[in-house]
């Protein structure tokens, strides 16, 4: 469910991945390379990607008609492996969206804020999560209302400077 994180992997695509893709003996779209990822694994058996035009269920049918399981070869998943290396090289805060570090006393929803702030960078989408950051949290929590109790440092296991992080954030998606 959700190949393509929300359209985020084929939206703006860094051009080193794009670098990536070409190096593929398939020509194919980013959306293709990502697709053809689970279709070669033969124990997925159903992909749920969500579309927004008719345009896009036909590519996607089409694409899914054709036979792709065992396809890539270990050359072609190396080409995998360095596009993932490369968003990740991307990530800003390293948040595994435990939840450990919920609830705050302040209502502030720390770890989708990390990850409005990471998908910014990750997939060059810096004007969306700032849309997103002021939309969608409220300003009485928002980063800036933190309190700095700590309680949040003290339980979250990736030992994040949340406090410190929080205050960047806001800085940049403000």
């Amino acid at each position: 469910m959700e190949p393509l994180r929300g359209g985020k992997l084929v939206k703006q695509v860094p051009q080193e991945v794009l670098n990536i893709i070409a190096q593929s003996r398939f020509q194919q779209s980013p959306v293709e390379f990502a697709l053809r990822f689970l279709y070669n694994r033969p124990e997925v058996t159903c992909v749920l990607s969500g579309m927004s035009s008719m345009e896009q269920v036909k590519q996607n049918i089409e694409f899914a008609s054709q036979e792709h399981i065992n396809t890539l070869d270990a050359q072609e998943l190396k080409l995998y492996d360095q596009a993932r290396a490369i968003y990740k090289s991307r990530l800003k805060i390293n948040c595994t969206d435990c939840g450990y570090c919920l609830p705050c006393p302040q209502g502030i929803p720390i770890s989708f804020i990390f990850e409005l702030y990471n998908d910014a960078y990750m997939y060059d989408a810096i004007e969306e999560s700032r849309m997103f950051y002021n939309k969608f949290i409220k300003p009485e929590n928002q980063a800036d209302k933190c309190s700095e109790c700590g309680q949040c440092e003290e339980k979250c296991p990736q030992k994040i400077e949340i406090i410190k992080e929080l205050k960047t954030v806001h800085e940049r998606l403000k």
